[in-house]
């Protein structure tokens, strides 16, 4: 499964781009990952801390905007206008609070985004499963994720698992190519062994191209798990 994975990402690094990626099952903490510590352009990937973290700051929100907050998880960066009258109504206090919880510090740009790393989404998305599995809200709220546009976890996984995610893609173009992205991150439930998901990369919107590093990665959590004892 190793071999499996390293030649899945030499087709990344093969074409030039960078990525990163972190898996880690929510019950054993046992897990995988690959220079998750290397930060890139989140784009739409951040606002699933925005909404989570919004929703759980101020529970008046969900009543006030939950249909807003809906557009945005399941579109993702094409939801942009949407995000930002959000932004504006609510700012960042509960993104920041959600950000902090989870132990992470990032700038958060005008847009909504940061630079994150595999590790920071994943510990984005271990707190969204806290909340969707502890809060009187979270059955409502985790649906509005199951389904987002572009996302190479939901385009891999969704006929196999119940999956949650929100992508990110971006072109920068020619004068901002630090802002190329291609971003998914999320929660697979995988039966009895749900875990969480985080791929990074400098692909310029380009979704398809990490599909395949899904696919190599759920099975190597399935391998995980079965030298566990737990498949």
């Amino acid at each position: 499964m190793l071999r499996v994975l390293q030649e899945t990402g030499s087709t990344i690094s093969d074409g030039g781009k960078h990525y990163g990626y972190m898996l880690i099952d929510i019950n054993t903490y046992a897990g995988i990952c690959y220079d998750s510590d290397s930060h890139f352009y989140s784009s739409g990937a951040a606002a699933a801390a925005f909404i989570i973290g919004t929703l759980n700051a101020d529970a008046t929100s969900l009543s006030n905007s939950g249909e807003e907050f809906q557009i945005v998880a399941a579109n993702g960066s094409s939801s942009q206008e949407t995000y930002t009258n959000l932004m504006n109504t609510y700012g960042f206090t509960g993104m920041n609070q959600w950000l902090n919880a989870g132990g992470i510090d990032p700038s958060i740009d005008g847009y909504g985004a940061a630079f994150l790393s595999a590790e920071d989404l994943s510990r984005i998305w271990l707190k969204n499963y806290q909340y969707f599995t502890t809060d009187s809200n979270g059955s409502t709220v985790e649906t509005w994720f199951q389904s987002p546009s572009d996302s190479p976890i939901r385009t891999a996984l969704g006929s196999k698992y119940t999956t949650w995610s929100l992508p990110g893609n971006y072109t920068g173009g020619s004068d901002a190519t630090d802002y190329d992205t291609t971003v998914d991150a999320g929660i697979v439930s995988s039966g009895s062994s749900p875990y969480g998901i985080a791929i990074i990369s400098d692909y310029a919107a380009q979704p398809d191209k990490l599909v395949p590093l899904v696919q190599a990665l759920d099975a190597v959590h399935t391998e995980l798990m079965s030298a566990a004892g737990l498949s």
